[in-house]
């Protein structure tokens, strides 16, 4: 099969020099489905482009919820312990928890926090 022409007008058009041999031997099939390709392939971009956008949304949601759980659970203690750097260390557990979340190797079940105090 050999393209003759392309134009790109409205609306879009190709012409095919299809050899008879190779029309014997499934091309119409073929044919077929790269038309029926082709018409929905607007449709497919604006699918992915709505999933990529969910997953987005899907991330910065987790990521909230992550920096809520870190200011409810250990926020209060940081504060305290190191007020000048509380927001910087709730910003690289977070870092971190994402980082370690999406690593396929690993697989976490459990989470805990530890209170540690420097006993002399």
């Amino acid at each position: 099969m050999q393209v003759k022409l392309i134009t790109k007008e409205s609306p879009f058009s190709i012409e095919l020099i299809i050899p008879a041999a190779a029309a014997a031997v499934g091309l119409a099939w073929t044919l077929t489905k790269i038309i029926e390709k082709w018409a929905d392939w607007k449709e497919d971009r604006a699918i992915k482009r709505l999933q990529r956008r969910s997953l987005e949304l899907d991330i910065q949601r987790k990521e909230w919820e992550l920096r809520q759980l870190i200011s409810e659970n250990i926020g209060t203690k940081l504060l305290q312990r190191y007020p000048r750097e509380a927001q910087e260390i709730k910003e690289r557990v977070v870092r971190d928890a994402i980082r370690l979340g999406t690593n396929e190797q690993l697989l976490i079940d459990k989470s805990e926090t530890l209170d540690t105090i420097n006993r002399k």
